[in-house]
């Protein structure tokens, strides 16, 4: 995104902010003609370009009473957690449910957010801890925050730039496109 700010300073954007569900409904409106999605998607009428895979991370508070720079998922689901939940459609969330599932653990989930800017203000205060994927992890972020790498994590984000298939693309998004073909 700086690179090409840099080379097109004169274009006006829009970013939303939204679950995977949301965004694809925004971008079949015509209301936006691009969107960068946590995946997988299986919708006709788009193409995509996946992007690297995103391991998820441990979030905690500063303050926090943990000492390990790498957690088991066992130790996680003794953590109050704080969820990032779409408002529709399957997602990270469900992922995250289902691997603890699988392990036949129950995770102790203290708030289900929909608002990723609210979850990280809960987690600073204290509340608990969160599962991200490690982009969205900043380097303010790790500043505020501990961050853990998860051992053996099942959860991972399958980020993808998808837009709409056979249909106008203006030149400034043709050109936003090109640069992940680089």
């Amino acid at each position: 995104m700086k690179e090409f700010r840099r080379k097109y300073s004169h274009i006006k954007f829009n970013i939303w902010e939204g679950d995977s569900t949301h965004l694809m409904n925004l971008l079949k409106n015509r209301q936006i003609d691009i969107a960068i999605t946590g995946g997988p998607l299986s919708q006709k009428d788009i193409e995509m370009k996946k992007l690297e895979v995103d391991p998820c991370v441990l979030v905690v508070p500063n303050d926090y009473k943990i000492n390990e720079e790498i957690i088991s998922i066992h130790k996680i689901s003794e953590i109050p957690l704080l969820l990032l939940r779409p408002t529709e459609g399957a997602g990270l969330f469900d992922q995250i449910i289902n691997a603890f599932q699988e392990l036949n653990l129950t995770p102790n989930i203290l708030c289900e957010c929909h608002d990723s800017a609210m979850l990280l203000n809960l987690v600073e205060m204290g509340f608990g801890a969160t599962i991200l994927p490690l982009s969205m992890v900043n380097q303010k972020l790790t500043k505020e925050f501990k961050i853990l790498s998860i051992q053996d994590s099942p959860w991972i984000s399958e980020p993808a730039l998808v837009w709409r298939a056979n249909s106008y693309l203006s030149a400034s998004t043709r050109e936003f496109l090109q640069f992940f073909n680089r």
